[in-house]
């Protein structure tokens, strides 16, 4: 298994058994598009199994009778009635099987359709069986996308302050650093919709001793105005970098331009990434920036400031601990924001 890969999952650990296995389902089809059709369902077994997930009883026997549908599609060209039956049947026995196996079953029906009899079109009761996997497929991806369009009720009153501000034009995002355990950025909509939801590592908190080193609330501009320093470390082959800084003015007013989001600190990488993938841990661990995990910087990230439009475009909000939030105080520095941003803009 890719490191990336691990990582990512472990990651997932924290969001609930169904989102993670939504994610291993999508990286089994990446993985097995080379895969010669005949070995390609043993290489799907292989495949979770690597993973580590436990296999119940009524779970293995699922994937036994999809072992045995690929050996008689094989060695047939098609498969028996008593077989659609039967995948049928164990599809409907929701209770008796985990959600994700019933997502493999309906996988492999649709791997399995192209070993029919080649000299037959499939027939009705195929074509069906088929259709309902692509439709229940539809219908888990759905239902994936609506869970993550939730805000978080603490979250719901900033927000709707945050996306009504005028100089905010598009997707904005947001630090809900109120759990230590997992400090969450969120981008969000100007509808209010959550498209991207990150555990991310940040400063030290707030009362610490080392009390300098706080990733401070307030609101924030991402800017590529980088210190040679920070090239120096982040900058990649194609001479883009993993870092942007964050100008802008923390709750309290002070205007604040010495912290930035980039992906996890190069130098103490593994260590972190680790902290990030235990959920016992701690994910204040940074002299103020925010980490995000290398592949998702680059994945949502950098194209969201290059789809706003570059600089005084896109904005970060970060939350006061536990959420409190001080309207009075958020009026005060936001028209400092715009003030800054229109300076930006007109040069």
């Amino acid at each position: 298994m890719s490191e990336k890969i691990e990582n990512k999952i472990g990651q997932l650990e924290t969001s609930g058994r169904e989102e993670r296995i939504d994610f291993i389902v999508e990286n089994v089809l990446k993985r097995i598009e080379n895969v010669p059709a005949e070995k390609r369902f043993q290489e799907i077994l292989n495949i979770i199994r690597s993973y580590g997930i436990d296999i119940k009883k009524e779970e293995l026997e699922a994937c036994m009778l999809i072992e045995e549908i690929v050996e008689e599609a094989l060695e047939k060209g098609e498969i028996s009635q008593e077989k659609e039956r039967a995948i049928e049947k164990t599809i409907k026995e929701n209770k008796n099987i985990g959600q994700w196996i019933k997502k493999i079953l309906l996988i492999g029906v649709m791997l399995l359709a192209p070993l029919y009899n080649k000299n037959k079109d499939l027939s009705t009761a195929e074509k069906e069986l088929v259709q309902k996997a692509k439709i229940e497929t539809v219908k888990t991806s759905n239902t994936k996308k609506e869970s993550l369009e939730k805000i978080p009720n603490d979250l719901e009153k900033p927000v709707n302050f945050f996306k009504n501000l005028e100089f905010i034009k598009g997707n904005f995002y947001v630090l809900d650093k109120s759990d230590k355990k997992k400090p969450t950025l969120y981008e969000i909509t100007k509808e209010g919709r959550i498209v991207l939801k990150e555990i991310v590592g940040i400063g030290k908190e707030e009362g610490d001793q080392d009390e300098g080193y706080t990733t401070p609330a307030g609101i924030y501009m991402f800017s590529r105005w980088l210190h040679s320093e920070d090239i120096e470390i982040y900058k990649k082959n194609d001479n883009t970098c993993d870092i942007f800084r964050l100008l802008g003015y923390s709750i309290n007013g002070k205007q604040t331009e010495d912290i930035g989001i980039h992906r996890v600190y190069p130098p103490e990488e593994k260590e972190r990434i680790k902290k990030l993938l235990r959920t016992e841990s701690s994910k204040r661990f940074s002299n103020r920036c925010i980490n995000v995990e290398k592949s998702s910087f680059e994945k949502y990230i950098s194209p969201s400031f290059n789809k706003a439009g570059g600089e005084g475009k896109l904005f970060l909000i970060i939350m006061q601990e536990k959420n409190a939030f001080d309207e009075e105080k958020w009026k005060t520095i936001t028209p400092k924001m715009e003030h800054d941003v229109n300076i930006v803009l007109e040069k």
